[in-house]
């Protein structure tokens, strides 16, 4: 495979003045082997039928990589093409064909996952992948790499930090976005604040011990390499970029969405939480259970105001609500999750009715949103709006409202 030196010929990854082009900057270590100013770098374009944007985003790359003062780092593109159906092939072979840092890889089985693990198979200092619609702006990469030379196993871009910069990115992904980091934060505690941004590079000799864990095939990778590397110790350094939206995305939000949180919910029953799986899935049981048996009741106490006391309807409405609301508490503190601490049950209450306020904002924005500019039907919206808030109180109920030291291992 050809790979591109910044002395500008064309040698492979033994020779030791490609490596060693200035003074190497070592940053002093026990825990693995260290990472010099030195090193090589494997970026890897994960592609899908890109035909699109593949040859300006490949050239545009390579001319910035090439020509940053800010980048004195040998380095090597890959393609690795999702088994696309469009020009792509083509294109992604031509480019490989007459650029010497470039190299092309065909695999058949799709996702972004695979496409990774593929292209970090290859050999390399520190590996990297980027969106190849590049919409992470490249002035960031140099720190991404710097953050690996300096001594950190893991670099994530970051696009919801506070000197990030977003352009263009549309409500329903901004909130959903939002959404499912604050989710992935309360189950891991990994004090990271983007997850799936499409921007990160690893030591090498950090990834291999964690490749084994990694069976996501799709979009979940990006979350699921933080996890696993923060369960292993490693340590994770976020960079606050410039990012801006691609408006001509094929990513369904939806059903995006769907995958990302059924993959985080098994994640975490294998690996993340304080019960086992078994024990997760009965509570998340008697969490339906509750919040049904509190749908019950508000349509029973909302009956007998009406008819055994023949007060005005709306009257009903809030002895209905007040009733359920109690209910709900109730059945969630002491039934589904077990936290009997009389002394705390004036704040978990102050709490509970907190989150019940901000579940009603959250779902008239919920809907609207899907409804103006996803254009789902309204009731399609209202319910995908009452599961996504489902799952996010849950979670906080189980983490926030209603936590409790359980011993370890149980």
């Amino acid at each position: 495979m050809r790979v591109y030196c910044r002395s500008s010929a064309l040698l492979t990854l033994t020779d030791e003045k490609c490596l060693n082009m200035e003074p190497g900057i070592i940053v002093p270590s026990t825990d693995h082997t260290p990472v010099s100013r030195a090193s090589f770098v494997r970026i890897i374009l994960p592609v899908y039928n890109e035909e699109r944007v593949l040859e300006k985003s490949v050239q545009t790359l390579h001319s910035f990589l090439s020509a940053s003062a800010s980048f004195p780092y040998a380095f090597a593109i890959t393609i690795v093409d999702n088994g696309s159906t469009d020009a792509t092939p083509q294109i992604g072979a031509r480019l490989a064909a007459t650029i010497a840092s470039v190299s092309y890889i065909s695999i058949p089985e799709k996702g972004k996952a695979v496409a990774i693990r593929r292209g970090w198979q290859e050999s390399g200092d520190i590996l990297a992948f980027m969106d190849v619609d590049l919409s992470s702006d490249l002035t960031y990469f140099p720190a991404l790499i710097d953050a690996i030379v300096r001594g950190h196993d893991l670099a994530v871009g970051c696009r919801l930090g506070k000197q990030s910069q977003i352009k263009n990115r549309r409500f329903t992904r901004a909130i959903m976005s939002r959404i499912y980091n604050a989710l992935v934060r309360m189950l891991f505690s990994d004090g990271i604040q983007d997850h799936q941004c499409g921007f990160k590079a690893i030591r090498a000799e950090a990834y291999r011990p964690l490749a084994p864990e990694l069976v996501s095939t799709g979009w979940f990778f990006d979350t699921e390499l933080i996890v696993h590397a923060r369960a292993k110790g490693l340590s994770i350094a976020s960079i606050d970029i410039k990012w801006v939206d691609d408006r001509q995305s094929k990513v369904s939000l939806v059903k995006t969405s769907t995958e990302l949180i059924a993959a985080l919910l098994t994640l975490y029953a294998r690996i993340g939480g304080k019960t086992n799986s078994r024990q997760l899935l009965k509570q998340i049981a008697l969490f339906l259970m509750s919040g049904g048996t509190a749908a019950l009741v508000n349509i029973i106490a909302y009956s007998i105001v009406i008819h055994a006391f023949g007060l005005w309807y709306i009257y009903a409405v809030f002895v209905a609500a007040a009733a359920s609301f109690c209910t709900s508490f109730v059945m969630q503190k002491w039934l589904t999750f077990r936290e009997p601490t009389l002394s705390r049950a004036l704040s978990q209450f102050g709490m509970h009715l907190l989150l019940a306020c901000i579940n009603v904002v959250c779902n008239a924005a919920l809907v609207f949103g899907l409804v103006e500019y996803v254009r789902l039907p309204q009731i399609l919206a209202q319910i995908l709006a009452l599961g996504m808030l489902g799952l996010v109180n849950f979670i906080i109920y189980r983490n926030v409202i209603f936590s409790v030291q359980r011993p370890s291992g149980s």
